[in-house]
């Protein structure tokens, strides 16, 4: 049976959850044409697609409330069990859930103080559904370390100091990408106020901007890319992984074990914990490539309506989610 609390069945089943949000993810950019999917990719913002089971915008702020609750359970447990004071794998996890719980605080006052949401602004209900599911495994991604079959418990002085450097710059990351998602959200709900310019003194989409209720955004990562925001999103979640997989890769886990260790052995109470056992440390790098596919999904929908909403007016030199080579 499988333990949610175990971390080698926890990992499996993350992981084969990242994968098929991937999948997921690649079938909806290969299936345009299907206005189901392409109503639930674009969130509501062109008011097309599935017009029940939705669900307001507003209600994003459930996503981080309960990932708020689930990540402080997951570092509570972590500290009960001492990690923070054990092995070095243990302890990057420590850290990467410390940071998620500032992602999700950040993200809860963001839903609450800052962003606005439209009236008319809504999301399917299977993405509310997923969104909820989402928040519920991350923080178990990061903090469900003592996983594989690790080839051996403790780094080398060389392999600590890169483990340490690595994961310094994945703090950097995640820092610059938690703060220029909040200057994107700031930049985006200045446009949505009732005093937004009506953009004859910015722009040359002042009618188009009218009849739309939407303005262009203006500003930081948005003079590159159409979904800035989620361009941070994954520059943040790199840190994260830049965090826990170096040490990860050092201690032999990313590698399929044919023998599980001892201690996994002696954990496993059934044999789909034995299979387990000998599962690589996959989750944390499946969730990094389920949050680029998906976001990548989401922002070429966002960045065909922008260019079909604004035409000639909507800068041709930006990109859906990645900078696009200028010259």
């Amino acid at each position: 049976m499988w333990d949610w609390d175990d971390d080698s069945t926890a990992n499996v089943a993350l992981a084969l959850t990242w994968l098929a949000l991937v999948t997921c993810s690649a079938l909806v950019a290969a299936r345009r044409d299907v206005e189901a999917a392409r109503g639930a990719a674009a969130r509501g913002k062109d008011g097309k697609g599935l017009k029940r089971g939705r669900a307001p915008h507003a209600w994003f702020r459930h996503f981080y409330v309960v990932g708020c609750a689930a990540n402080a359970r997951e570092l509570a447990r972590l500290w009960a069990r001492g990690a923070a004071t054990g092995r070095a794998d243990a302890r990057a996890a420590v850290v990467a859930a410390t940071l998620f719980q500032a992602h999700c605080l950040r993200r809860l006052y963001e839903s609450a103080r800052v962003s606005t949401y439209g009236d008319d602004a809504t999301m399917h209900a299977i993405v509310y559904a997923g969104g909820l599911a989402y928040y519920v495994c991350a923080p178990k991604t990061w903090a469900a370390y003592d996983c594989g079959d690790a080839a051996k418990t403790t780094l080398e002085p060389l392999e600590t100091l890169a483990a340490t450097a690595l994961g310094a710059l994945g703090v950097a990351l995640f820092a610059l990408g938690n703060y220029r998602q909040y200057e994107c959200h700031v930049i985006l709900a200045r446009l949505r106020e009732p005093s937004a310019p009506s953009s004859s003194a910015r722009d040359a989409d002042a009618d188009v901007a009218r009849r739309s209720r939407y303005f262009i955004p203006r500003g930081g990562w948005f003079e590159r890319v159409s979904c800035a925001h989620y361009l941070a999103e994954i520059v943040l979640y790199l840190g994260l992984a830049l965090i826990v997989v170096p040490t990860d890769v050092f201690l032999g886990k990313l590698s399929v074990s044919a023998r599980p260790s001892v201690s996994s052995v002696s954990r496993a109470s059934s044999s789909s914990a034995v299979v387990a056992a000998r599962v690589p440390r996959l989750a944390p790098l499946a969730l990094l490539a389920a949050v680029v596919a998906n976001l990548a999904c989401v922002a070429s929908s966002h960045h065909a309506w922008y260019l079909k909403t604004f035409g000639d007016a909507y800068p041709r030199d930006r990109g859906a989610l990645f900078p696009r080579r200028r010259g």
